[in-house]
């Protein structure tokens, strides 16, 4: 299963037309990412896999 980036999520947020800036806090991207991509039996996993590597290197 692919691990999905802060940059991933940020890109089908907005693909979707939901509001969203890379800059936003890694736990708002999550929350917005369940709340537009519901009961995908994908989502848990790959949320579980969340890699927070470009957000450390961002700070």
């Amino acid at each position: 299963m692919a691990t999905l980036t802060k940059a991933s999520l940020v890109e089908k947020l907005q693909q979707k037309g939901v509001a969203v800036l890379p800059s936003y806090p890694k736990e708002t991207i999550v929350r917005l990412y369940r709340q537009h991509f519901p009961g995908s039996d994908t989502t848990r996993g790959d949320l579980m896999d969340f890699s927070s590597d470009e957000e450390a290197d961002s700070k």
